[in-house]
């Protein structure tokens, strides 16, 4: 079986989709070695990602030769047919407009946050986002989100044939950590933008009136960023609130394992792999009891009802640094679920029920 990627992502973006697409071919190659990966990308060679694909025997790269805007659209279907592809799919949301002439289709839906929250958007890139994946939708012989959450905001946006939707959850590599923990320490990763509720958690650490409390904010941000550190200085909060700017995975790493709480109030997500990230590392999560969170946190993460409601987060906060450690049993528990090999077993099962 020869299985096509639109590579994009994996190859030029450095976080979520990125990581996304990296970790599910990774798996793919180490689990199922007898199946052959062929990876569609512009400029892979360029990418600090090709060395480490190009070297896998059962990968091959494959750049067009002529590399202009519109590029999959245009000409994404020929290259497939070239290389016989079985199935290909279509990592980030999108799927070439074209049909191809023998492989399957199947596209990963990550969100439709756009539709939800449309003011967190600019109107150009709500209009694409929703251009590419309303013919996701119709053209693809499969469909995947990553969560119940995206399958219930799907069939509530669009209308397509639900019988192609399948729920196939992010994995995430994961070696438990449960490193010493430095008390009263909370931990924020995320880029910093309205929709990560960061300003939430600043208020929210004012109301608590206790000094030892520190945040350390591992991310970065544009306008939202600036309006957080202002009202870190309008209220004296400096002393408590460390902005560590965008990290290496090293030093993130080390942040979780040092961190009591990793607190995470967004409004709304695809799927929320700090929550996997910080559990495995040992922390308590704090988070929404929204969307997709409980399906990351389970009976671990500890849930606010309203995320956007200071007084209730420091509430929370309080309650849960008075925590002792978490147990690595329970930790495991729950983990395994999220396993790479488990995860892309069903995913390989789910590819060869399309041929």
């Amino acid at each position: 079986m020869k299985i096509g990627f639109d590579a994009k992502r994996l190859f030029h973006n450095n976080t979520g989709l990125g990581n996304y697409s990296r970790t599910l071919v990774s798996n793919l190659l180490h689990y199922h070695p007898e199946i052959d990966v062929v990876l569609f990308a512009a400029n892979a060679s360029k990418s600090r990602f090709f060395e480490k694909f190009d070297k896998i025997e059962n990968c091959q790269i494959v750049e067009p030769q002529l590399n202009i805007p519109g590029w999959r659209s245009l000409f994404l279907p020929e290259l497939v047919n070239k290389h016989k592809i079985n199935v290909f799919h279509g990592l980030s949301n999108a799927l070439p407009f074209r049909q191809f002439s023998e492989a399957k289709s199947v596209v990963t839906i990550h969100d439709v946050i756009f539709k939800d929250y449309p003011k967190h958007y600019k109107w150009i890139d709500r209009k694409v986002y929703d251009v590419k994946t309303r013919a996701a939708l119709q053209n693809s012989d499969s469909i995947l989100a990553i969560s119940e959450a995206t399958r219930e905001a799907l069939l509530q946006h669009y209308s397509f044939d639900r019988h192609k939707l399948t729920v196939i959850p992010q994995s995430c590599s994961y070696a438990i950590n449960l490193g010493a923990k430095q008390p009263s320490t909370l931990l924020f990763v995320s880029s910093i933008t309205p929709r990560k509720n960061l300003l939430t958690i600043l208020k929210a650490i004012r109301l608590l009136d206790n000094s030892n409390v520190q945040l350390r904010v591992a991310g970065a941000g544009g306008a939202y960023e600036a309006l957080c550190k202002k009202y870190v200085t309008e209220h004296q909060l400096e002393a408590q609130v460390i902005f560590l700017g965008s990290l290496s995975q090293q030093a993130l790493e080390q942040e979780y394992r040092n961190a009591h709480t990793m607190i995470y109030p967004s409004l709304m997500e695809g799927f929320g792999i700090p929550i996997i990230e910080a559990l495995s590392n040992g922390c308590h999560v704090i988070t929404s009891g929204i969307s997709s969170m409980p399906e990351a946190g389970g009976s671990l993460a500890h849930y606010t009802t309203d995320p956007s409601d200071p007084k209730e987060l420091s509430v929370v906060i309080k309650q849960v640094l008075d925590k002792g450690p978490l147990e690595e049993a329970s930790i495991q528990k729950h983990l395994e679920q999220f396993s790479g090999e488990r995860l892309t077993s069903q995913l390989v099962n789910h590819y060869k029920s399309l041929l």
